[in-house]
């Protein structure tokens, strides 16, 4: 989990490609769309022991696509 975090530090500032701007568009209940930490908060989480009964489980970390 480590090498995962110093990665994500070291990607942080990194600029979206432009052909992306396009294809994102803001979830219909937050707003806006999840920044790398949000989503990679739900990743170490599952990565973790703090996860260990968690089994077959869809974590949707979608802003709320998934809701309706």
């Amino acid at each position: 989990l480590e090498r995962a975090r110093e990665f994500l530090v070291s990607r942080k500032d990194a600029p979206v490609p432009q052909q992306a701007g396009p294809m994102i568009k803001p979830g219909p209940l937050l707003g806006r769309p999840s920044t790398v930490w949000e989503q990679a908060a739900v990743i170490l989480f599952l990565a973790s022991r703090e996860a260990s009964y968690v089994t077959g489980a869809l974590v949707a970390s979608d802003g709320g696509w998934t809701a309706y």
